[in-house]
């Protein structure tokens, strides 16, 4: 896994924080559990009045198991 960092952090609400951590966490576990082999990358862009979070994966993508509400 690749972690890339845009923008300069700034404090953030805790309840947002938080929120992000939970949110980047599920997603990588998702992509582990779900992708296969994979890179994942995950991108943190920092902008003055919001944090943009990307995960993204180069794994296979089995629609069967989507539809089944399966991450």
């Amino acid at each position: 896994m690749r972690a890339v960092v845009l923008g300069t952090r700034g404090d953030l609400p805790p309840e947002v924080d938080r929120a992000a951590y939970r949110i980047a966490q599920e997603a990588i576990t998702n992509a582990l559990r779900h992708a296969g082999p994979a890179s994942i990358v995950l991108t943190i862009e920092y902008e003055p009045e919001m944090i943009v979070l990307r995960i993204e994966d180069d794994g296979k993508n089995d629609a069967s198991t989507a539809e089944h509400g399966m991450g």
